[in-house]
């Protein structure tokens, strides 16, 4: 028989026996050495025999030192001891590996839907009685219902959350910025603390990365931009730094000062916006909004004749199935964000897992490339696990203040940490490109 104690080095519990011996549970620490040395003196031969399973006739002080080690992340004993100051002994003793322990991932589907991620998340707190929350990359509205609940019940989250300037808007809407939920993303355009490791690295930063794909064949348009962005709070966001930052740079976006090219999410008739673009002579089309709508937007725009030579797709072409949804040749030089790659280079997952190996299995499975967003979410479940690690514990504020701490040399996705005043973990950003290849998947973006 065998229980959890998650409590660790401080558990202590008192036990009465059926004998109405009362006995005290502690674990072993170094200063229990001559009380276990003792103990050990005691102990018959047989005994011996049989625990360590060979015919010894004493333990080796070395054994008895690491019984009583109290590094309680590899192993450690349990002493069970009658009496009080002098009178005070060793009646029996058990030991433990600590290197086995597994964790539970119970997963909950809220089908995309923002009004279903609270109550899943007090579900999982409440019901589950979860020791932290880990969530994958999902926009921004998605991930507000995690925090107000992980800051309610005071339990540990780290969530991939997108941009970080969309989600700092909802986090300092919040009465008090959310405590207890830490977030993975990408920034646009704003820089981490000037103390932080990554600060004045531009490829952890969206803006330049766009600015720097445009920039690239810029001599090959005309400069005229067709905007296009979902009316979300990402869409939005997105559309008004977007819109300035290149029209400082010489591009023209039609219709930026009157919002132009923002429409409401599932829209299914795109033709009056696209005309207005065909006619304004754009050669150049960037859209951030969710896979279905651009595909829908895309295929109307073929059908209308309007065909920009530039074709750059925030957020919806991420994913190989949205991608792949389209129909068609449609996907092929559509531009997109890389933010993982198995190729990355210097990236280590947990155990012997690397970014190559992890591509293959999924590849096994799902006999298609890999999501990027898989990558990511490793890395974000890369990051939580080795905070509970660091713990040693399940304490929630042991696990928060490991969180806080993070400074991992190489993950899945490089090198990690947290910019203390945002609470915000950075990963890189490139540009990516699918194109139409002759393997079984059928599209790629190297």
């Amino acid at each position: 028989m065998f229980r959890i104690i998650p409590e660790g080095l401080e558990y202590s519990e008192h036990v009465l026996l059926k004998n109405g011996q009362g006995i005290l549970l502690k674990p072993a620490k170094t200063d229990d050495i001559p009380l276990v040395e003792s103990f050990m003196k005691r102990i018959s031969q047989e005994s011996l025999r049989m625990r360590f399973m060979a015919s010894v006739s004493e333990i080796p002080q070395k054994v008895i030192n690491e019984l009583c080690s109290g590094d309680f992340t590899q192993s450690g004993c349990i002493l069970a001891i009658t009496g009080e100051d002098s009178d005070t002994k060793v009646i029996g003793l058990g030991n433990y590996i600590a290197s086995g322990n597994g964790v539970r991932f119970i997963t909950v589907d809220t089908q995309s839907d923002m009004l279903k991620v609270a109550p899943l998340t007090e579900h999982l707190i409440l019901r589950e009685k979860v020791h932290a929350i880990g969530g994958h990359l999902e926009v921004p509205p998605m991930r507000q219902g995690t925090a107000m609940m992980a800051d309610k019940h005071k339990i540990p989250a780290v969530v991939g959350v997108g941009p970080l300037e969309s989600w700092m808007g909802i986090r300092n809407a919040a009465a008090k910025p959310f405590k207890y939920t830490w977030s993975i993303g990408v920034s646009i355009g704003t820089p981490p603390s000037k103390d932080f490791f990554l600060y004045g690295n531009p490829g952890y930063l969206l803006m330049p990365t766009w600015l720097g794909g445009l920039s690239a064949y810029a001599d090959k348009t005309n400069k005229k931009v067709a905007l296009a962005a979902s009316d979300d709070p990402d869409g939005r966001a997105w559309y008004m730094v977007f819109s300035g930052a290149v029209g400082e740079k010489g591009f023209d976006c039609y219709g930026a000062n009157k919002q132009f090219g923002i429409f409401p999410p599932g829209t299914s008739d795109f033709s009056s916006i696209i005309r207005e673009w065909k006619n304004y002579g754009c050669e150049i089309l960037w859209a951030n909004c969710p896979g279905p709508d651009f595909g829908t937007l895309w295929r109307q725009c073929h059908t209308l004749g309007f065909k920009p030579k530039m074709a750059f797709v925030t957020r919806g072409a991420i994913y190989y199935r949205d991608i792949a949804s389209w129909g068609g040749n449609l996907p092929h030089g559509v531009g997109m964000e890389l933010y993982w790659d198995p190729s990355i280079k210097n990236a280590h997952g947990i155990g012997d897992t690397t970014p190559q190996s992890l591509a293959q299995r999924f590849y096994e499975k799902k006999k298609e490339p890999l999501a990027q967003g898989i990558g990511m979410d490793y890395f974000t479940a890369q990051i939580l696990l080795d905070s509970i690690q660091r713990a040693a514990s399940l304490d929630p504020d042991a696990i928060l203040k490991a969180i806080r701490e993070t400074n991992l040399k190489t993950t899945i996705h490089g090198p990690a940490a947290f910019d203390l005043p945002t609470q915000h973990c950075r990963h890189p950003a490139q540009i990516g490109q699918w194109r139409k290849t002759d393997k079984p998947s059928k599209w790629e973006a190297p």
